[in-house]
């Protein structure tokens, strides 16, 4: 049947919008190849290295750097179907790191990448030009996490015990310890055949060898959002544990880059997120798959790809997610919390993961309510080594008494009450297209961004919320509301136990604030089907929508 069923707070403008300015973008992302040719072969084996070896990092090392000097177009080449071991040299934060590479292609022929220090990042580039990662798979050895079943569960004393799987590591090592957290999720077959990831985090108060493979966990009653899992009975026994040591580290990332692809990419293990592309310039992600490996029940231990700060022309096509320990695309910039106000047309910001240009485009958002104070021109940028002072092409009239009014959230980081975005650095335009969302843990895009169309998708993620569009500003604060987004001939297939809406919008201001009404600008839904939902779009604070040829059937999806 047609559907029209729309949840909305406040009334809504119903208007269509072009979408003509992305034709161009996807022309050129269609056509980009190996930078310049990649012409010069390079292998590991011709500076030392060998699949054989325990650890390739002085080979990797030299090959880069060899490869940097020659001052022409090069091609890394690894030994089709190989596993490298690499560790990493000591105190960089990532196992392989290309910086400053112009014209590069690294070339896996299927090779894996073992990165054997759960606790480092996987490969990292970082302010390279034209640099194409490509048939390449990446894995963790030992993993950064465990699996385990659960052996019992005693209500009373708020404690339950796991068996850790055979081959799996031990979370006793030094490299659980040290972790940015320790805390891990159930995994649980579901009737329909798919897999329930959490959603509950659990985090142990305290962990307790009792012996032979046997740890007793006694979790915290409360942690990130969730409350006591034994309690409500979230934990079974028989069912299987996930234990994570969770880093800021990734399995791939790459920071200030200029015409950057990667293509035919498979992630099965990472410390953090899978990938983290920072402030980038034109980036093509395409078959880019985060999977469960063979004989494994996990992936990641954070998010797919979360993207953040990009400028532009992004392209993330025929991917796929399952399996990650949160959301498989996460696209946004930075709030840049306003510390102070040196004048009505400056503000003084401090330096975090974000980057400003003169000429950058920014809108100043009031956290307290979420409204949009104004949009400006940044015409001058003075460092002050921990912040900057940013002056504008217009005055920003901030609430009275709120520049410099910080306050700490749940992380204890200051949160300032009126924050900037950088409408040049938020992947603004972009296109996901032609991707699948299996089980995991989290929601299956978030979007945070202006001037993006999501299309050709497939969404079977387990909790149900496939598109997701929210703005909050107590907590994580990603930035800018979305607008002008195109959410078209997708595919929605509600899974087993699925209780959220399948496309969602929804603002969450500091301080319990009231937000009002016109958030989220310029919304249309077309074309999509939706099986096995009563309620699959929920919809508030939007203004200025279109809805049309959408339908709702009953059921699942059958060839």
């Amino acid at each position: 049947m047609r559907l029209f069923i729309l949840s909305v707070r406040y009334h809504l403008l119903f208007v269509s919008f072009a979408v003509g300015v992305f034709a161009g973008f996807m022309s050129q992302t269609a056509s980009i190849g190996a930078p310049n040719g990649g012409m010069h072969i390079m292998t590991p084996e011709q500076y030392g290295g060998s699949p054989d070896a325990n650890d390739n990092t002085a080979a990797f090392e030299a090959m880069i750097s060899a490869a940097k000097s020659l001052g022409e177009p090069v091609e890394i080449r690894l030994e089709a179907g190989a596993f490298y071991r690499v560790k990493g040299k000591e105190g960089r934060e990532c196992a392989v790191m290309i910086s400053g590479a112009r014209d590069l292609t690294l070339n896996g022929e299927g090779a894996t990448l073992v990165i054997t220090d759960p606790s480092r990042g996987g490969l990292r580039t970082i302010n390279c030009e034209r640099i194409w990662i490509k048939n390449l798979a990446i894995d963790y050895d030992p993993l950064p996490y465990t699996a385990s079943t659960v052996t019992a569960v005693n209500v009373e004393e708020n404690w339950f015990e796991i068996k850790i799987e055979d081959s799996y590591p031990s979370p006793g090592l030094p490299y659980f310890s040290a972790a940015r957290s320790q805390s891990g999720m159930m995994v649980v077959p579901q009737p329909d055949g798919g897999t329930r990831f959490g959603p509950d985090v659990i985090s142990p108060e305290s962990i307790i060898e009792t012996g032979d493979g046997v740890w007793r966990i006694y979790p915290q009653k409360h942690h990130g959002g969730y409350s006591d899992p034994i309690g409500r009975k979230r934990v079974d026994v028989g069912e299987q544990f996930v234990y994570c040591a969770r880093t800021y580290e990734q399995a791939l990332s790459s920071i200030e880059c200029v015409d950057l692809l990667w293509e035919n990419i498979t992630i099965y293990s990472s410390p953090g997120v899978s990938s983290y592309p920072r402030g980038n310039e034109r980036h093509t992600i395409r078959g880019y798959h985060v999977a469960i490996k063979e004989g494994r029940i996990f992936s990641t231990n954070a998010d797919g790809i979360h993207m953040r700060g990009s400028r532009g022309d992004v392209l993330i096509e025929g991917c796929s997610f399952e399996g990650m320990g949160d959301d498989a695309i996460n696209v946004h910039s930075s709030a840049m919390a306003i510390s102070a106000q040196p004048a009505n047309n400056q503000a003084e910001v401090r330096k975090h993961t974000y980057g400003v240009r003169i000429g950058d485009r920014v809108v100043a958002v009031n956290s307290s309510t979420a409204a949009s104070i104004g949009e400006a021109e940044i015409v001058n940028i003075e460092d002050k080594k921990d912040c900057w002072i940013l002056t504008f092409d217009r005055e920003l009239i901030l609430p009275e008494g709120n520049a410099g009014n910080r306050t700490k959230n749940e992380h204890g980081e200051l949160v300032a009450s009126v924050n900037l975005y950088n409408l040049d650095e938020c992947a603004s335009p972009f296109i996901i297209r032609d991707c699948v969302f299996n089980a995991f843990r989290g929601r299956g895009i978030l979007v945070s961004a202006r001037e993006g169309v999501i299309e050709d998708n497939i969404f079977r993620d387990q909790e149900g919320w496939g598109v997701v569009m929210n703005y909050e500003s107590s907590r994580w604060a990603e930035g800018p509301i979305a607008s002008n987004i195109t959410i078209r001939n997708n595919t929605f297939i509600k899974p087993y136990g699925a209780h959220q809406p399948a496309i969602i919008s929804d603002i969450t201001a500091r301080s319990n604030g009231a937000p009002i009404m016109g958030f989220f600008e310029n919304i249309s839904i077309e074309n999509n089907v939706f099986y096995g939902w009563e309620e699959p779009i929920r919809m508030r604070f939007v203004n200025g929508m279109m809805m049309e040829n959408n339908e709702i059937r009953p059921g699942v999806m059958t060839e």
